[in-house]
This record gives structure tokens, sequence and C-alpha cells, in this order.
């Protein structure tokens, strides 16, 4: 048994004014189909900057929060029209943190699109000991060495993705329900 769509209905009198009624009307819905897609793609771009602060916030605790990690900026066209959004996560070790480095606290995990970019475990330029499980040695930009395992791979960008694409069906029913 189908389903039967709901269909908005414009009727006008066929007359001058009719007419330019009907124009109005259609001005207008389109302008409120422009609105709800502006809404639509800032909700979807919400929903992924949150689920990747969390998963930074979470895994990281140690980082200073004060600061900012990230940002969200929705981008329109000439006319003002949203017409995208970029979701960008801004640190000094955002590679570290989305893919990790180190064997010792990713053993069995690996970055679903690692090897598409190129990063992850044992591909940082002239490293050598990410197969290491004891971890390294490095000089620090206080000049003192320090030891590390390296870093989890807590991929916040590749999880926002993974929620954007959970809540496109969700947030399009409640952003176009009393527009289409």
């Amino acid at each position: 048994m189908g389903r039967t769509k709901a269909r908005r209905t414009i009727t006008a009198e066929f007359s001058a004014e009719g007419l330019r009624q009907l124009a109005r009307e259609l001005h207008q819905y389109n302008h409120s189909i422009e609105r709800a897609n502006e809404l639509f793609v800032q909700r979807l771009a919400e929903a992924g900057y949150k689920i990747a602060t969390q998963q930074i916030v979470k895994s990281f605790p140690s980082l200073d929060h004060d600061k900012p990690i990230g940002s969200l900026d929705i981008i329109t066209d000439s006319d003002g029209i949203v017409s995208g959004c970029t979701l960008q996560f801004s640190s000094e070790q955002a590679l570290f943190i989305e893919f990790g480095s180190g064997i010792h606290f990713n053993k069995g995990t690996n970055h679903p699109l690692a090897g598409q970019f190129g990063y992850g475990i044992g591909t940082y330029p002239g490293q050598t000991h990410a197969y290491n499980d004891k971890g390294w040695a490095y000089q620090g930009e206080d000049g003192r060495w320090h030891h590390s395992y390296g870093t989890k791979a807590t991929m916040p960008m590749y999880t926002a993705g993974v929620e954007m694409r959970t809540k496109i069906i969700e947030i399009a029913k409640e952003v176009y329900a009393g527009v289409i």
C-alpha cells in the first residue's frame, strides 16, 4: 500500500488580479523554501559541530577549552542565501586527534578514511617509533625531553560526518514540515 504525499495547492481566479495574487503567493512560497533550505543547512551543521566538540572535549579534557577548538561557518551566495557550511577543527594537534599517532592507544583501531587521506599510525614524516608500544621521547618547545605513547584516534570530524548523515532525514522532516 503506497503512501499519499501531501501537496500544497495554490489557487487563484483567472483574472489579472488573480494572477497577480498567484505571483505574490508563489514568490512567498519560494522565499519560504529558501529560508527552510538555509535552516536545514544550519541545523545540520550545528549537529555536526556539537558532536565534534563533544568528542574533542571528552577525549582531551586537558586542552584549553577557553580557546576555540573549531568553527562553524555558514556560507552565503551574493544574494545572502545559504549555500553551504564548513565545519573546521583548528588545533595544532588536529591530525593526531583525528587519525591518532602511535600504536599504544590505537591497537585494533583504524580511522575509516586514513588510507584515503594518507594519515594515521606510522604516516608522520620522519617518525620511526609509531609501532613501538613503549612509546618514544620528543623534545618539546620548552627544550626538555618528554615521553609519549602518542594520541588515540578520536575521530571528531569523522564522527561529526556520521552524525550529520544520520540526522539528515530527521532534520529535513522538522524543517520542511510546514513548507512542502
